[in-house]
């Protein structure tokens, strides 16, 4: 009887084990997602699986969730929240006196162009994550000045952008709060004109997660992509 307890502890222990889907940290995350996309892209060796796997199993899972839930807004609610206000400020610009619009014509423009800041923002961001990784693989292996000098202003740059990247962010919330987009827009999202959970741009962590899940999953859909168009 003994040995046969302890058989079925090995075995739920092996099926445990199974279970546990292996670990990927953020860096890693984004250099193995970044060679399956241009992978897919140049010789047509899409696995679309393979990225959703490896998101669901990293760092950023919990920020890919709770954005699939709708708590924290996606970058497409972004760009269709700024339309969306956008739009409604346009045509009332006929009520308005020419003072009003002219001021009203500019926050528009400025709000118009948040959304490409932000895009810009994650794109560098995610780039400067990408070189960051790469090179500290890099140092690891090489002690020469040159790798170290490289190491050092990669790691300046990447916190450089990380910067960049929360600054707009925090400037696309502010100016949605120039509109008083809760007068404007219907939406449940919407509380006191923050668009964005107070949270979570109060966190650096959270906001690189978003950032970087934000850029993962649009290579995921251009992957997904040309999967639906190879097959058509």
């Amino acid at each position: 009887m003994e040995g046969l307890n302890i058989n079925k502890k090995e075995t739920t222990q092996a099926r445990s084990q199974e279970q546990i889907k292996p670990k990927h940290y953020t860096e890693d995350a984004i250099a193995k997602i970044q060679s399956m996309y241009e992978a897919c892209r140049t010789n047509g060796t899409c696995d679309p699986d393979g990225i959703k796997e490896i998101i669901e199993s990293s760092e950023l899972s919990y920020m890919n969730e709770r954005i699939t839930k709708g708590e924290v807004p996606s970058f497409q609610q972004v760009l269709a929240i700024s339309k969306k206000v956008s739009e409604e400020l346009h045509s009332k610009f006929n009520t308005l006196d020419e003072e009003e619009l002219h001021e009203i014509e500019k926050l528009t423009k400025r709000l118009e162009d948040r959304p490409n800041q932000i895009n810009r923002a994650i794109s560098g961001y995610s780039r400067s994550i990408l070189r960051f990784h790469n090179l500290k693989r890099l140092k690891a292996l090489q002690t020469d000045h040159n790798t170290l000098e490289a190491f050092e202003k990669a790691d300046h740059d990447r916190r450089r952008n990380h910067e960049i990247l929360i600054e707009s962010l925090q400037v696309f919330q502010r100016t949605l709060g120039e509109f008083n987009i809760g007068d404007i827009v219907d939406e449940e999202s919407i509380d006191d004109n923050d668009f964005f959970p107070k949270e979570m741009l109060l966190d650096r962590d959270q906001i690189r997660d978003w950032a970087v899940v934000t850029k993962l999953n649009n290579h995921l859909s251009f992957v997904e992509d040309e999967v639906a168009e190879s097959n058509n």
